[in-house]
């Protein structure tokens, strides 16, 4: 992946670690994305490869053909889940895996039969996701 890795002084959506690249299409913050053969980036989704190879959350709104940065791991904040889950705020102890139904989205229930499984984080709090993203499995 070419896509330029670093650590993060914290800030805007925490101390985890960063990576950025171009992406392929628009994406808002906190929506989760994985990086394409072209090392630029797309909106993943738990249905089909290479869609389900999550890479991390964006940080900020981003439209395509500009750069956008992302946490790869670690901590992950944002005052508004809304775009990414569907509600305002996390529920705190909650594991997030990425959404089968939904490109970017992340569900607080795994994927049924014929998706890939894959978690991406678990909530620290209400606007904390700490995101240790795990391999997609897929679901028979």
């Amino acid at each position: 992946m070419s896509a330029n890795a670093a650590r993060s002084s914290g800030g805007g959506g925490g101390g985890g670690t960063t990576a950025s690249a171009q992406a392929d299409e628009n994406v808002l913050a906190g929506q989760v994305i994985y990086v394409k053969g072209t090392s630029n980036i797309g909106l993943a989704q738990a249905d089909t490869r290479p869609d389900t190879e999550a890479a991390g959350l964006v940080l900020a709104d981003t439209l395509s053909g500009f750069t956008a940065t992302y946490v790869t791991q670690g901590a992950f904040t944002q005052s508004d889940w809304t775009n990414v889950i569907g509600a305002a705020t996390l529920t705190p102890g909650v594991r997030y895996f990425l959404s089968a139904a939904t490109a970017g989205r992340l569900v607080s229930a795994q994927v049924g039969s014929g998706d890939h499984h894959v978690f991406v984080g678990r909530a620290l709090n209400t606007t904390t996701l700490d995101i240790d993203i795990d391999p997609p499995i897929l679901i028979v």
